[in-house]
C-alpha cells in the first residue's frame, strides 16, 4: 500500500515548522548581536553591498525600548551558507564584533 501526502497536509506542515520557528532555526545562524541602531544601519549597507541576505531578529522589541536598548540586542541572522562570507565582509570593514 502506496502512501501519499496530500497538497493540504504537506502545507500545514510547512506551516507549523515556520509558525514555531524550527525550519528558520536551523537555517539561520546568528551573525552578530548589537545594540546600536546606527552600526546596525551601517552593517545592513555592507551586507547588501555583498549580495549576502540577511535578517534583523528583535529589532521591533529593541525599538519599543529605545531608553534601554541593550536589555534586547537586535541579532543579525544570515543563512549558513553565507555565514562565512559575511563574517568575511565585516572583518575586513573590522565590524565583526558583538556591541
Amino acid at each position: 500500500m502506496k502512501s501519499t501526502l496530500s497538497v493540504r497536509d504537506l502545507r500545514l506542515f510547512l506551516l507549523s515548522l515556520l509558525a514555531n520557528g524550527t525550519f528558520w532555526i536551523e537555517m539561520m545562524k546568528q551573525l552578530l548581536s548589537i545594540t546600536d541602531p546606527v552600526r546596525l544601519t551601517y552593517l545592513e549597507a555592507l551586507l547588501k553591498g555583498a549580495g549576502i541576505h540577511y535578517v534583523v531578529n528583535d529589532r521591533n522589541i529593541s525599538d519599543l525600548m529605545a531608553g534601554s536598548n541593550t536589555l534586547f540586542p537586535m541579532r543579525i541572522m544570515v543563512a549558513g551558507e553565507d555565514a562565512n562570507q559575511a563574517k568575511r565582509v565585516l572583518t575586513e570593514a573590522e565590524q565583526y564584533y558583538d556591541d
